[in-house]
């Protein structure tokens, strides 16, 4: 049966009969089928090994492997060794895998051989299901050669087609795949999509946050354009990348974010105040303030939420939260001078006090955790533990590379605690291997 999708797109395109090449020659397929059910059988074999023998016939092979991954190949090769009682233990894989070691071989062919084939079979009446196997193709390749061809793809749907979410997850693993794999070209990627339609360039950005890799910022930074519908989301895709990678700073993007706060549209400013209150640095949350006390319900219920997010606390009321920024200001005037003179003294009762008053200030929690981390393996070996406590207490991904810095230098003990409390602020795990965490900074 047509998906849902299939269907309701199927006045917008040009439903065309199959338009992949022919399975190729019969020696190319008698080869493949040698691979999968040679004569003197074998029994079942791993996948990634018959993807490897499979690209080992090298590229004049694609077409037949293009069409096994299509599926419109395999009853071809299913008439020359017939899944049945009589041969089924020659088959080193069940028929219904077929598809997906096709396409594990063809990633391991070159990658512009591969494309050049594909772009072949593809037209402007392309059926919707193929089109998001050539997108699922595109994504396994995750080469530059096939960007071109990725956005040709989304940009001929129209822009209802992605409000389907089995579409749009199609596109976004592509596109995450593709950034993932290719962050130096990603700047140029971002300039073909200019001029595509917003809904498929969205699709694109969250692509970019689904990568998980900071130098996608590029790609975002040319997608920035106070007149596109997009300019809100590529914002707020920074702003998740930096959340996410704090120590990479996108600081041009910050200016044009807190912008969309004096926006007229209640709906930009609602978006605007989410991110920011993500980001959750000091700056940021003097911005909310006013917020609480706008025209839109929705603002102020997003103000709310950012504020609590980023400090932990349950103000209702907007003077309660005023009340909140100017206790913060006064101990930061106050105490933050002897506090932090106090982490850098020998006296451990000192220090732990210290520690103690810093995890509870919520306002400078970011700065606070990035000093305390980098003084870690500095104060007395007697409060360190308390340290990590501090920093887990605070729950600042700011921490993360001193953190990583003090894992080189650490003894057996502190080494446990910073390990556990790395764990708690990036959901990951490596052990005590500092190389395996650098390798988290991204």
């Amino acid at each position: 049966m047509a998906s849902l999708a299939s269907l309701v797109v199927a006045s917008a395109l040009v439903v065309a009969e199959p338009r992949f090449a022919e399975v190729a020659d019969g020696s190319t397929l008698e080869r493949v089928e040698r691979i999968l059910c040679p004569e003197e059988g074998g029994g079942p074999c791993a996948e990634d090994r018959l993807a490897r023998d499979l690209a080992r016939l090298g590229s004049d092979a694609i077409p037949t492997l293009f069409s096994l991954f299509t599926g419109e190949g395999l009853g071809a090769l299913l008439e020359g060794g017939a899944y049945g009682p009589e041969t089924r233990e020659r088959w080193r894989c069940k028929p219904d895998r077929v598809d997906a070691i096709a396409l594990e071989a063809l990633a391991l062919l070159p990658a512009e051989d591969v494309v050049e084939h594909v772009t072949r079979q593809v037209g402007s009446g392309e059926d919707l299901d193929r089109r998001l196997l050539i997108v699922r193709l595109l994504g396994r390749l995750a080469s530059v050669e096939g960007v071109t061809l990725l956005i040709d793809l989304g940009a001929d749907l129209p822009e209802a087609t992605f409000h389907y979410r089995s579409v749009r997850d199609k596109f976004i693993q592509a596109w995450a795949s593709v950034l993932r794999e290719n962050q130096v070209q990603a700047g140029s990627f971002g300039r073909e999509l200019r001029g595509v339609h917003g809904e498929y360039v969205r699709v694109a950005i969250e692509g970019a946050v689904r990568s998980d890799r900071p130098r996608t910022a590029r790609f975002l930074f040319e997608l920035l354009d106070r007149e596109e519908a997009w300019h809100l989301d590529a914002l707020e895709a920074l702003a998740r990348l930096e959340v996410r990678y704090p120590w990479h700073r996108f600081p041009r993007y910050q200016s044009m974010l807190v912008a969309q706060l004096g926006e007229r549209e209640p709906d930009t400013r609602r978006r605007a105040a989410l991110a920011l209150g993500e980001l959750g640095t000091s700056e940021h949350l003097e911005l909310l303030l006013p917020l609480l006390e706008d025209d839109d319900p929705a603002v102020r219920s997003a103000a709310r939420w950012a504020l609590s997010a980023a400090t932990g606390l349950g103000h209702e009321d907007p003077a309660a939260w005023s009340r909140w920024r100017d206790e913060e200001e006064e101990w930061w005037r106050l105490r933050s001078t002897p506090c932090l003179t106090a982490l850098e003294g020998d006296d451990p009762a000192a220090v732990i006090t210290a520690l103690r008053e810093l995890s509870q200030r919520s306002l400078f929690r970011h700065e606070t955790a990035r000093t305390i981390a980098d003084a870690l393996l500095d104060v007395p070996p007697e409060s360190a533990r308390s340290a990590c406590a501090a920093l887990e207490h605070l729950g600042s991904r700011h921490a993360v590379p001193g953190l990583i810095d003090a894992l080189k230098g650490a003894d057996f003990a502190l080494e446990e605690e910073i390990v556990r409390v790395l764990h708690e602020l990036t959901g990951e795990e490596h052990g005590a291997d500092p190389d395996a965490w650098e390798r988290v900074l991204g």
